[in-house]
């Protein structure tokens, strides 16, 4: 039971080791070591053996031992080594070698373990040559048989398991150190690695922000480059703070560049100790901070002088708070008045209910000895009814009437009075400070200095270098964004923005292509708030009239409070009251003046004043989203381009090698064959001609796909016959004698480019003759707002399996015996169809139907610029940007 509790004790304290490979190495002492130490003890006292006696007592010896120097933390690996070897040369000239092995095997564990922590390096070569000795004591012993065999296999196993062990902490330790060396090589902020006897390593931006090579500071302190007047008495170095803490206090320190100028760095110092050695190493950051401190320097100098200015102000100064009064005058001006200054001639005892309103802030020493007053507070609140006279009254019209004109100061010279009743002569200047552009009314300044608006701005300024630093980062973190990375940027920055305006959710909207809808693709959201994404997506606009419009004109829409939204707001506030929204500030994003999307904030725990740095920092940061996700676009666009151009290799070389293949073998028959009769050669020239057709309308619609692909083609709609132009293109069609064209009865009227019909036709036709029946048959209806060309053919039609890919560029449906393939020409002529606001389908019953429908009238009057799109549709992606682009030509008049 001892013993037992014993085990318990030392388990219990291995398992509160603070290293992981501690922890399990002195877990497989005490579970392996101790029973077969014991195993061995007991064997050795039954049989008498002072051999299996003194190798069991050393195997208790050395885990005891080895467990004690692991958790003191003062390693002796010679002591542990020796204590291991004696029990196993011990155990080898034991009469069992079975049993001694098996003992020797417990005892393995803790060498192994010493060594490899403590030894590394010669833990290959110390077991190998115990290995040997072992073994060969064995074999001397007991000679070769089945339990020499069994021991040497058990003492060859155990060296085996400790070389491999081994190999994978040196492995863990090479890993460990390449990953460290590569984070403070390529560390944005100056790295030192130091320890108590000075500077060891320094990464490149130290050498760029401070000018020193590591060999001009290895050995030296990290006191040694501050300046001499900055230099700490010996004994008081930076490093000492962190000699027993493991991250001290960060600290600013002035540094001395090479070339002799001064820099404030932000220093941060954390210290790693070695548990075995007691060394000491220390890894130092250092942020400039020169900028940001001059800053402020120059806030604390202002500070102190404007304190000083105030205190010797001889002028009498009130702040007051005319908000009361502003709202007041709104009111007046809601019920309809238009003339200030009429109104109060009308309503004199209006005067008086105005200057009621003011609330006095504050006053200065000056003033409560001009107005004669016992103490300063007699002068806070409302204003005393004893300065409120007649002859006040015109200076009071006038602050009214500069808050009503939206004027920021006005002077005005006043006949006033003193507590007492003693008239005074006084010039009264009256100053509404400006914050982001507008009138801040809260703090009217009458000649007084505003102490609030120093202090205001010394907190902007330092908001606007905390918002600096954050673009900053932000921009560097897009600007090294690869694509795939762009989602988790994106929320990353909607984190930072969200927590720098202490904002409860920030979220990214955008519009669907046509801007008819919008989505939430990337969101954040502080703890416990809910979040909005999956609730929201594929909105209408027109669900939020009010909300579209404002984004539609580009306005950034601040919101204080929700339930003060005006009445034509009502549904936008009814939808953010249910999300539990209090305040919230959307900015628009807008590309070539259209809003493509939105970036927005809100605060759900309560109201918020959003101010326009908030406005400022949301732009910003949209801008950088809405060009990431351009980016990103371009980046998926190109590589589609790419998998295009291989597409289209393919598919013209399949397209172009019949045609003059012929082309080559019949010119090669005319010229060597010289017994050909005349009515043979005009065959063998009409097929060249033929084929030399067919090889220049691939050219042709080659050269009208490339086109139509970087957008540059324009097509010229106007009003058309579509029987006219299916006349022509049979004009200049060669019909084979085994095949009928039988053309349209009825005309129809169409608004197209007659080229690129002509050329959709052709194809039609073309496709029909290769692939089609004997007979072919056109068909012209007039369809109320649309046109409709139907090319029949009794042929056997185009499988099922290909009709997906059929207009697919390189969808190819080949014939045996049949130049061409189906791919290009149908693809272009779709594409075509949609540019002039049409389509090209096809049906496959009783052989098979090509449908070329086109607008009857004017494309500008009928044709949307997008319009829901059918997603099993392979080409349906292309629609909307290709009508719209139409639509732009047809209104430049191209």
């Amino acid at each position: 039971m001892v013993l037992a509790r014993f085990f318990r004790s030392l388990v219990g304290k291995a398992g509160a080791a603070r290293h992981g490979l501690t922890h399990t190495l002195t877990r497989l002492i005490v579970v392996v070591s101790f029973p077969a130490s014991f195993a061995t003890l007991i064997v050795g006292t039954a049989t008498g053996d002072p051999l299996f006696i003194a190798g069991g007592a050393c195997g208790l010896a050395a885990p005891i031992l080895g467990i004690i120097q692991i958790r003191l933390r003062r390693a002796h690996p010679s002591l542990l080594m020796v204590l291991w070897t004696a029990p196993v040369l011990l155990l080898a000239w034991s009469p069992v070698p079975v049993v001694a092995e098996a003992s020797g095997l417990g005892l393995s564990a803790l060498g192994t373990a010493v060594i490899l922590v403590h030894a590394p390096r010669h833990a290959g070569l110390y077991l190998g040559a115990l290995g040997g000795t072992a073994g060969g004591l064995l074999m001397v012993t007991h000679g070769v048989g089945p339990a020499t065999a069994l021991a040497a296999a058990i003492l060859a196993t155990t060296i085996w398991g400790s070389t491999v062990l081994h190999a994978q902490v040196a492995r863990r330790l090479r890993q460990s150190e390449a990953r460290f060396r590569g984070a403070f090589e390529d560390a944005p902020i100056a790295m030192v690695l130091a320890d108590d006897s000075g500077i060891r390593r320094v990464n490149p931006a130290f050498e760029a922000m401070l000018g020193y090579r590591e060999d001009e500071v290895r050995g030296y302190s990290l006191e040694s480059i501050a300046p001499p007047a900055d230099r700490p008495a010996p004994g008081q170095s930076p490093l000492a703070p962190a000699a027993s803490d493991h991250s001290a206090t960060p600290f600013e320190q002035r540094y001395l560049r090479r070339d002799g100028t001064v820099m404030w760095g932000h220093t941060a110092l954390t210290t790693l100790r070695d548990p075995f050695t007691d060394e000491a190493h220390h890894v130092v950051q250092i942020l400039d901070v020169t900028r940001s401190r001059a800053s402020l320097d120059a806030i604390v100098q202002a500070e102190e002088r404007h304190r000083s200015l105030l205190s010797y102000m001889p002028v009498a100064l009130w702040e007051e708070d005319f908000s009361a009064v502003a709202d007041w005058l709104e009111e007046l001006r809601r019920n309809g008045v238009r003339n200030l200054t009429e109104y109060f001639r009308l309503h004199p005892d209006e005067v008086a209910r105005g200057a009621r309103l003011i609330r006095v802030i504050d006053v200065n020493d000056a003033a409560v000895s001009l107005v004669q007053a016992d103490r300063k507070e007699d002068l806070l609140g409302s204003l005393l009814e004893a300065t409120v006279t007649e002859e006040t009254r015109d200076s009071l019209i006038a602050q009214f009437l500069a808050v009503w004109d939206g004027e920021a100061s006005t002077s005005v010279e006043v006949l006033g009075s003193t507590v007492g009743g003693q008239r005074i002569e006084c010039e009264l200047q009256w100053v509404a400070p400006m914050v982001a552009g507008k009138r801040d009314l809260r703090r009217v300044v009458v000649a007084i200095t505003d102490l609030t608006e120093r202090n205001r701005t010394r907190t902007e300024l330092r908001q606007r270098v905390a918002l600096e630093a954050l673009i900053a980062r932000l921009s560097t973190d897009f600007i090294n964004l690869r694509p795939e990375q762009t989602d988790d940027g994106i929320e990353r920055a909607l984190r930072a923005i969200g927590r720098h305006v202490g904002a409860d959710r920030a979220y990214l909207f955008c519009f669907s292509s046509e801007g008819s809808r919008f989505s939430i693709t990337h969101e954040w959201g502080a703890p416990g708030v809910r979040s909005m994404k999956q609730r929201v997506q594929n909105v209408p606009t027109a669900a939020f009239p009010w909300l579209a419009e404002r984004l539609r004109l580009g306005r950034t829409v601040l919101v204080p409070r929700v339930a003060d939204l005006p009445a034509e707001a009502a549904i936008e506030r009814a939808g953010w009251e249910e999300e539990r929204i209090s305040s919230l500030i959307l900015v628009p994003l807008l590309r070539a003046g259209s809003a493509v999307g939105f970036v927005g904030l809100d605060s759900v725990a309560g109201s918020q004043e959003w101010s326009e740095a908030d406005a400022r920092l949301v732009g910003l940061v949209g801008e950088m989203f809405l060009n990431t996700l351009e980016r990103k676009a371009a980046d998926e666009r190109l590589a589609a381009l790419m998998r295009s151009k291989d597409d289209l290799i393919a598919s013209v070389s399949h397209e172009l090698r019949t045609p003059l293949t012929t082309v080559l073998g019949l010119a090669e028959e005319l010229r060597t064959e010289r017994d050909l009769s005349l009515d043979e050669r005009r065959q063998l020239l009409g097929y060249i001609v033929e084929q030399s057709r067919d090889l220049s309308h691939l050219v042709e619609d080659l050269l009208v796909a490339s086109r139509v692909d970087t957008g540059q083609l324009k097509v010229a709609v106007e009003q058309i016959s579509l029987r006219e132009q299916v006349d022509q293109t049979l004009r200049g069609l060669r019909t084979p004698d085994d095949r009928s064209i039988e053309p349209p009865a009825t005309d129809a009227a169409a608004w197209a480019d007659a080229l690129r019909v002509r050329q959709i036709v052709r194809n039609l036709l073309t496709n029909a003759l290769r692939y089609g029946g004997p007979h072919i048959r056109l068909a012209l209806e007039a369809r109320g707002h649309s046109a409709a060309l139907l090319v029949h053919d009794d042929g056997p039609g185009i499988p099922e399996s290909e009709q997906g890919s059929m207009f697919d560029p390189a969808g190819a449906r080949v014939t045996k015996g049949q130049p061409g393939s189906l791919g290009l020409g149908l693809s272009l002529s779709r594409r075509l169809a949609r540019l002039m606001g049409g389509d090209l389908t096809y049906q496959g019953q009783k052989g098979s139907v090509f449908e070329l429908v086109l607008p009857a009238r004017d494309p500008l009057a009928v044709l949307p610029l997008a319009e829901p799109v059918d997603s099993t549709d392979s080409s349906a992606d292309h629609l909307p940007r290709e009508r719209a682009a139409a639509g732009r030509r047809l209104g430049d008049g191209t």
